[in-house]
């Protein structure tokens, strides 16, 4: 299993850089070189208004990191940033530096995010898993259905690989929570964000996502970027 990493971010974005000091506390430090994601004095800006600023954290290779703080810390829309959305905007300007897999943030590509689809969320737990997957068109159905059910098992969903033709709709709202990042991590992206996968959760079924979540599927290494508003009392002692 990954390490978990928890960054408890500040009421202010400009004190973020804090939470460097905290990653690399944990996992050691690691060399820009060697950096999945590396922001230094980031910020984002939306014509004269500063939505983010001074945020600096280097990730390396793979590993798991919560980020938690509350409401107004910006986490969503610093997230949605890494992933390329509000680029689009004639207004949108970033601060600093930002560097994803050596390259500048974006000029060659983003981390990916998990976002609900709408379409998906009426398919199958079959589609859901494959949809994603490199291979899926050299695969006939059967041998879709069988790795289907290998994933699932192995990302710790047993209860759905005999659930594979109810849609995804029809179950409880935690295993969906589960099969939209499974959606995303099979097709083993570099660095995935997720935002705000516990809300509306017990703390037992939080702690199962974001357990889930360092165990993955056999073959996946990725990083995992998760937002979270508030560390949950039962996960918080199943940190490791």
């Amino acid at each position: 299993m990954n390490k978990i990493l928890s960054i408890q971010l500040p009421e202010s974005s400009q004190q973020l850089s804090s939470a460097e000091s905290a990653i690399h506390g944990i996992a050691g430090k690691t060399a820009s070189k060697n950096a999945l994601l590396e922001l230094n004095d980031f910020g984002v800006t939306f014509g004269s208004k500063t939505v983010l600023s001074g945020i600096s954290l280097t990730l390396p290779e793979k590993g798991v990191v919560v980020l938690t703080g509350p409401k107004g810390t910006e986490r969503t829309i610093l997230l949605r940033t890494l992933a390329g959305f509000g680029a689009a905007s004639s207004s949108y300007q970033t601060l600093g530096s930002a560097f994803y897999r050596g390259a500048m943030l974006g000029e060659k590509e983003h981390p990916e995010l998990v976002t609900q689809n709408a379409q998906l969320v009426m398919a199958s737990v079959l589609e859901n898993v494959v949809v994603n997957l490199p291979e899926r068109n050299k695969l006939t159905l059967p041998l879709q259905r069988e790795l289907a059910q290998k994933l699932l098992a192995e990302a710790g969903l047993q209860e759905l690989c005999d659930r594979l033709d109810e849609k995804m709709v029809s179950l409880p709202l935690a295993l969906q929570r589960h099969l939209s990042i499974l959606r995303e991590i099979v097709s083993n992206p570099q660095l995935l964000c997720i935002d705000e996968p516990t809300a509306g959760l017990t703390d037992l079924e939080a702690a199962r996502l974001l357990s889930i979540c360092a165990q993955k599927p056999r073959g996946v290494h990725c990083w995992l970027l998760c937002k979270i508003r508030h560390m949950h009392g039962f996960w918080g002692a199943m940190l490791c």
